[in-house]
């Protein structure tokens, strides 16, 4: 993380937490400030603190009290990483299609973007069932992320609701993966895995049960042949 000298040209203890709210907007947020050392820390003190935090936590934070609430320092850690890994981790088509925890909680996501906060979303998990639109959103709506988890998408697609391939994915999206760190795929050479998925919505879809599994493979493209070449300034591979 930048420290606060590349993002203020004043010294991190003229920048606390309290000098990023917006005080006039309730009128409460100089009784916060002046009544709490917390708020009082030094910004970069403060950054220092919120490291060790995750987005969970600057939820809690900003229930504490109107200055928390207000808090650039507070508001960047909740946007970092919005959507992870368990939100999205083997989710069946229904959840992903009628619950909250699925397409309900990605939407929700994409209106709440915006100048105010874009520039802070740094790490993003995507679902099995995300379209290449979703990832060209990313790709025009987020200019600082740099890291992409897509270990829930499988090769394996039960279902023509969802049918596009690696190689469509890397031509529609170039920019997006030529900024990318960090990134994080399902194992490509394990089978098994990838077909998991299977037991997760093939036998619900009764409208397009499929005899046979269909591969995001197909057009001769994988993640090993055509993601990796794309990311061309990659630091970072999980699996």
């Amino acid at each position: 993380m930048a420290s606060p000298s590349h993002s203020s040209p004043r010294d991190s203890r003229e920048a606390s937490p309290s000098t990023l709210y917006d005080n006039t907007a309730t009128g409460k947020g100089s009784n916060d400030a002046s009544s709490s050392a917390f708020l009082r820390l030094p910004i970069d003190i403060f950054k220092c603190v919120t490291d060790y935090l995750d987005r969970n936590a600057a939820w809690s934070l900003k229930r504490v009290c109107s200055g928390m609430y207000r808090s650039e320092v507070v508001t960047e850690l909740l946007y970092r990483y919005p959507i992870q890994h368990d939100d999205v981790r083997d989710l069946y088509l229904g959840d992903w299609k009628y619950k909250t925890m699925g397409r309900h909680r990605w939407l929700n996501f994409q209106v709440g973007i915006n100048d105010s906060n874009r520039r802070y979303v740094q790490k993003l998990a995507m679902s099995h069932w995300c379209s290449i639109a979703d990832f060209q959103w990313i790709q025009a709506n987020l200019p600082n992320l740099i890291s992409l988890d897509l270990t829930a998408i499988k090769d394996f697609v039960w279902t023509p609701e969802e049918i596009w391939t690696w190689k469509e994915l890397a031509n529609a999206c170039p920019q997006l993966f030529a900024r990318l760190k960090e990134l994080e795929v399902s194992n490509w050479a394990d089978y098994t895995a990838h077909s998991r998925i299977e037991h997760k919505y093939a036998y619900n879809d009764y409208r397009f049960k499929q005899r046979f599994r269909m591969s995001r493979r197909r057009d001769g493209g994988s993640v090993a042949a055509i993601i990796f070449p794309v990311c061309t300034t990659l630091s970072v591979l999980g699996t």
